[in-house]
Parts: structure tokens; C-alpha cells; sequence
């Protein structure tokens, strides 16, 4: 891609100053890929065997033929495990309903001073990385040092304006999600944009991260914590 500029004409190619796109962009496409394997979320509706009579019409009408709750088809096995006089019986259909979510709404993360350092933390070493890269290519530094602080708080502000607009709530760890997200969002062109132009790029991505975290847990169902894929993929 960064070729493009000599094979087809295209100015400079595709120029990734800070690794916006081969480290966090491919960073989080893996971790997708993972959580889609490995990471999937139970829900009200998880589903293992094929449902009887009239589990399987309402089933058929939800469009999920051929599926009934996981604690129902887990219960026939619970209760052959009590008749054969296992003692002490764990209960199968009391430890399904026990990995469901009692709601679909996303849980509320609060901050902690841990996760408050960790965001000031990934920041300052953030700004130190593209001034190294700086150095050694050659940009501007002072260019470089302002975009990145820049483009950080406009994706913290943004997150937190739109996350407390549509919730009524502004959790911290959001805003932290946001300045990592305006930081990733504005490695490829630090050296290349205006002030204003990293003021936009960052709260694209605030605004994007949190857009991507709600459709990252509520409708894919992917176990992802940390924001990893919402954070580094979207925002790469």
C-alpha cells in the first residue's frame, strides 16, 4: 500500500506514520477473530439442542428453529444425575442460568485509580513514542507533540459528551477508552495534519468507540473487556 504513490499515481501511497493501521488496526482484527472463537458472551436466548412441540414453534417464530434454551435441554441430565443418588448434585439448569447475563444491557464500568493511571500512563508513552518516531524520520516534533495531545482530549471529550448524552452518565473508563482511541486514530498522520484536523480525527474515533462497544457486546456477543477491538480495530 505504501507503494501506491509510484504504481498508481496516487501521491504518496498509504503513509502510516506512528502504526495506526499495521499495529493497532491488525491488532484488532486478531483480537475479533479470537473473541469470535474463543470469547462469545451467554445470553437469555444461548441455545444447544433441538426443541420439542411447542418450544420449537415459539423457537421457529423468534427465528431460531430448532433451539431451546440451554437450561432447558441441560435439565433432563440434571435430573438423571439426581436419580442416580449423586450427593452433593449441582444443579445443571441453576449453573447455566447462573453464567447468564440478567439483562442485555451493557454493565456499567466504573473507574479506578488503577485503570485512571493505566489511561495517563498509555498517554505520556503514547506522546513519547511518536516523538521517538519523530526523531528518527525526521518530522516535526513540535507538529507530532500537538497532534497527538490534541487529537487524545478530543476523543476523551468526545466519548464522554456522547456517553453522557445518551446515557445520562459519564463513566471514566469510557473517556479512557476515547483518549486511547484518539490516540491510535491519529498515529498514522501526526506529522501531516493541522491542529484542527487532529481535533476532528480524535473525536471521530471518541465517537466511534463507543458506538463499537455497545454493537461489540450487544449484538456480536464478544467477550472484550478491555475494549480491544473497539479501541485499537476502530480506531486503527
Amino acid at each position: 500500500l505504501s507503494t501506491l504513490g509510484q504504481t498508481k499515481d496516487l501521491g504518496h501511497g498509504l503513509v502510516d506514520f506512528g502504526g495506526a493501521g499495521v499495529v493497532h488496526l491488525s491488532a484488532g482484527l486478531v483480537a475479533l477473530a479470537g473473541a469470535f472463537v474463543w470469547g462469545r458472551l451467554p445470553g437469555p436466548a444461548a441455545t444447544v439442542l433441538p426443541a420439542e412441540g411447542a418450544e420449537a414453534a415459539k423457537a421457529n417464530e423468534e427465528g431460531m428453529a430448532g433451539a431451546v434454551p440451554a437450561e432447558h435441554a441441560l435439565a433432563p441430565a440434571a435430573d438423571a444425575l439426581a436419580g442416580q443418588g449423586t450427593a452433593p448434585v449441582v444443579a445443571l439448569t441453576d449453573a447455566v442460568a447462573a453464567r447468564a447475563p440478567a439483562s442485555l444491557e451493557t454493565p456499567e464500568t466504573e473507574p479506578t485509580p488503577l485503570g485512571a493511571a493505566g489511561a495517563v500512563a498509555s498517554g505520556l508513552g503514547w506522546l513519547a513514542l511518536l516523538a521517538g518516531s519523530a526523531v528518527l524520520t525526521g518530522a516535526s516534533l513540535p507538529a507530532v507533540a500537538v497532534n497527538g495531545l490534541v487529537a487524545g482530549a478530543a476523543g476523551c471529550a468526545a466519548a464522554l459528551g456522547y456517553i453522557g448524552f445518551t446515557t445520562g452518565r459519564s463513566p471514566g473508563a469510557m473517556g479512557a477508552r476515547g483518549l486511547v482511541a484518539g490516540l491510535v486514530a491519529i498515529s498514522a498522520g501526526a506529522p501531516f495534519v493541522s491542529p484542527a484536523a487532529a481535533f476532528v480525527i480524535g473525536a471521530v474515533a471518541g465517537l466511534l468507540v463507543c458506538v463499537a462497544t455497545h454493537l461489540v457486546a450487544q449484538s456480536l456477543r464478544l467477550d472484550d473487556p478491555l475494549a480491544v477491538i473497539s479501541v485499537h480495530g476502530v480506531g486503527g
